[in-house]
């Protein structure tokens, strides 16, 4: 938690899990079933209160009440990674980004409606949870569906145990696939051979347009380059909104000129050039840095 809390906000995840399997081991304790020993318990206690404090050593002490703001910014409501997952996989044309993270929730609840006397509520209650979340924004599909796989293989494992030893050979060398595989995808869509930036999805080659032309600033760029294209350009041109606006005001303003009435924005601001996209990016691998200038 010490070295998650200085790498990521998203330790307050880290919270949550331990707060609720602490919630759940005292549960079951009271309940009687499967329930730890009071040594034990009190261990569980002692170490998971000392995670929870080391968290708080860190420069991001302060995220959860500002990360509890933000879900209630107007930023979330413009933000395509805060849409439900179901119009973010639309709005992309990737369905099966959807009906993947469906399948496997349904998976995993028809998994744990079987084994229910061997589920323990605690993971009952993250599965419900970390749902909820992840259907809700695309933002945290991913989160539930690494908690999906956690809670779920121990009881796959559980029914595949009388099968396991008759298909041992086959499962290895499938495993053994399946990793080399990975391992070759890694490799070909990588930085080892493509390089640190990837390039279908920054304006690589308007970037280099600018640094060549010098078209003169302001700039009004699109939101999804802006970190991008103010690592490249900086300091010769300053960029107008980049994913770390914290501006509504100037959120706002971005969103008019995109939606087509930019004259009284770019008045205000005194933009002299654009860098866009001519559609949206990342929608298909093929369209790369397909930018006007």
């Amino acid at each position: 938690m010490l070295l998650w809390a200085n790498l990521h906000p998203g330790f307050i995840l880290g919270w949550v899990v331990i707060s609720v399997m602490l919630a759940g081991a005292a549960y079951q304790r009271w309940r009687g079933i499967d329930a730890l020993e009071r040594p034990a318990l009190r261990r569980l206690f002692v170490w998971c209160g000392i995670a929870l404090l080391a968290s708080l050593a860190n420069p991001l002490a302060d995220t959860f009440i500002s990360n509890m703001s933000a879900l209630q910014s107007p930023f979330t409501r413009e933000i395509d990674e805060f849409l439900p997952l179901f119009d973010y996989a639309r709005m992309y044309r990737q369905p099966l980004l959807f009906y993947g993270v469906l399948v496997i929730a349904l998976a995993t609840l028809g998994v744990l409606i079987r084994r229910r006397q061997h589920t323990d509520p605690a993971h009952a209650f993250l599965f419900i949870g970390f749902a909820a979340a992840g259907f809700s924004a695309f933002r945290y599909m991913i989160f539930f569906v690494l908690m999906a796989l956690v809670i779920v293989m121990p009881h796959v494992s559980a029914l595949a145990e009388r099968h396991i030893g008759r298909a041992r050979s086959l499962l290895f060398v499938s495993l053994l696939a399946a990793l080399s595989g990975v391992g070759y995808l890694t490799y070909q869509h990588g930085a080892w051979k493509l390089g640190a930036v990837e390039t279908s999805y920054v304006p690589e080659r308007a970037a280099e347009w600018i640094l060549t032309r010098h078209p003169p600033a302001p700039l009004f760029n699109a939101y999804e380059y802006g970190g991008y294209l103010g690592w490249r350009l900086a300091p010769d041109y300053r960029m107008f909104i980049d994913p770390r606006c914290l501006d509504h005001d100037v959120q706002d303003a971005y969103q008019t000129a995109r939606g087509g009435h930019y004259r009284a924005v770019f008045e205000k601001y005194g933009v002299n050039s654009v860098v866009f996209y001519l559609f949206t990016p990342c929608s298909t691998a093929s369209l790369k840095s397909r930018c006007i200038c």
